[in-house]
């Protein structure tokens, strides 16, 4: 019988080489249209030494490029133009971009299961969301069902960031890769607001909790206050009622702060087969050469919700990502500083990452990473991401003290989308 972590590596070994192999289901012909000024096109497909949950970002994102790009280059030229093939395209790409926000989320919660106490189980595949519940132990702790609670929206805030750091370091993205950003910059508050909405004033919604934003408000209320949510008069606690319309403003809030929101929105208004890219000067002050941008974050987290404000540095053609973060119930503050490129000669390139944090329940601490790129061939390119981190939380990382190592096998392209 195969262990727990044993299982994990062989789940994302096959879900590995399903991605690989959708490669080579695209026709890398030479179409009608080349469009000169796209970036890179980039497959990402990612293996680490624990179970992550940046891999279900990371994963995700690939899929969906996946999807869109085996539409764009094989199956739309085949059916000319017309209402009919518009009308196949939009379906196409709302449904992709659909199932590559919901899988993403659900293995999010399937990954943090794998490093805690207890079983994330899919019961079902259904649409539109899958069956799935906790299988808890004996030795489910509140900390495991909180790191369960978050794991998707963990998932979630990854892609989001990701995609923004991405587009200001290239200055520009594909816009199908915008437009999943967006989605899962708001996926938050779209589930707590229209999929799943909840009053917190009525004691029904804390006894029989209806989805993530409800569950993962009441375990952190009930890890800072020691206290059920209904008291003896039959009333909620409203410290409860209070945290919870307190996260979810906030979630609202903070993406319409973000400028990325309104540069993402934009891309829903392109056609990918006539201007695939979006780019312009988003950089508020100054420009390439020294400049400044910022961007604005909500996340879930182990100890309650976090706001991060993120200022974008560019100066002499590089990017410096430097987050502030504050959280609460319980104390959460940090910071970081990201260097997408530190150095880069010919093919090869170096990234760092510093985080620092105090937090309650967890101290001070710290983590630095260190990613090295290398240019396997025109096409091929690996990437070996490695580094250390004290115990604390962090976004979609293990809890605990340790080292981790991750390698990404990246296939590049430039490619040209057919007008048709």
């Amino acid at each position: 019988m195969m262990d727990k972590r044993q299982m994990v590596a062989m789940e994302y070994f096959r879900w590995g080489v399903a991605c690989f192999s959708l490669i080579f289901l695209l026709p890398f012909h030479t179409p009608l249209a080349w469009c000169e000024e796209a970036p890179e096109r980039r497959y990402r497909f990612a293996l680490s030494s624990q179970p992550e949950v940046e891999m279900s970002s990371i994963n995700g994102v690939t899929l969906n490029n996946l999807a869109q790009d085996i539409y764009l280059n094989h199956l739309g030229p085949t059916l000319g133009e017309g209402t009919g093939e518009k009308i196949t395209a939009a379906t196409w790409s709302v449904f992709w971009t659909y199932m590559l926000v919901i899988w993403p989320h659900e293995m999010g919660h399937w990954l943090r299961s794998q490093q805690i106490e207890g079983d994330f189980v899919f019961h079902n595949y259904a649409l539109p969301f899958p069956h799935t519940t906790f299988e808890k132990t004996d030795k489910t702790t509140i900390e495991d069902e909180i790191f369960l609670s978050i794991g998707g929206f963990e998932v979630n805030s990854i892609i989001a960031r990701d995609t923004e750091l991405a587009y200001y370091t290239e200055g520009k993205a594909y816009s199908d890769e915008l437009v999943l950003g967006f989605i899962h910059q708001v996926f938050y508050p779209m589930y707590a607001l229209t999929i799943f909405p909840a009053d917190p004033e009525k004691p029904e919604t804390w006894i029989d909790t209806r989805g993530d934003p409800v569950q993962f408000i009441l375990l952190a209320f009930r890890r800072y206050t020691g206290r059920e949510p209904i008291r003896e008069d039959g009333s909620v606690d409203p410290e409860l009622v209070d945290l919870y319309k307190e996260a979810a403003a906030l979630s609202v809030v903070m993406p319409l702060l973000n400028p990325m929101l309104y540069r993402s929105a934009k891309a829903f208004a392109h056609n990918m087969r006539i201007n695939p890219v979006v780019e312009g000067d988003d950089i508020l002050l100054g420009d390439k050469e020294l400049g400044w941008t910022y961007g604005t974050q909500f996340r879930p987290s182990a100890l309650g919700y976090e706001l991060y404000f993120t200022n974008y540095v560019s100066y002499r053609g590089g990017l410096y990502a430097l987050y502030l973060k504050y959280g609460r119930p319980f104390k959460n503050n940090g910071a970081g500083l990201v260097i997408p490129r530190l150095y880069a000669s010919g093919t090869a390139t170096v990234g760092a990452k510093v985080e620092g944090w105090e937090q309650d329940l967890y101290g001070s601490g710290m983590a630095a990473y260190i990613s090295l790129g290398f240019g396997l061939s025109d096409n091929w390119a690996l990437s070996l991401q490695g580094g250390c981190k004290q115990m604390g939380y962090l976004t979609g990382e293990a809890l605990q003290e340790g080292c981790k190592g991750t390698a990404i096998l990246e296939y590049r392209y430039r490619p040209s989308y057919t007008m048709f």
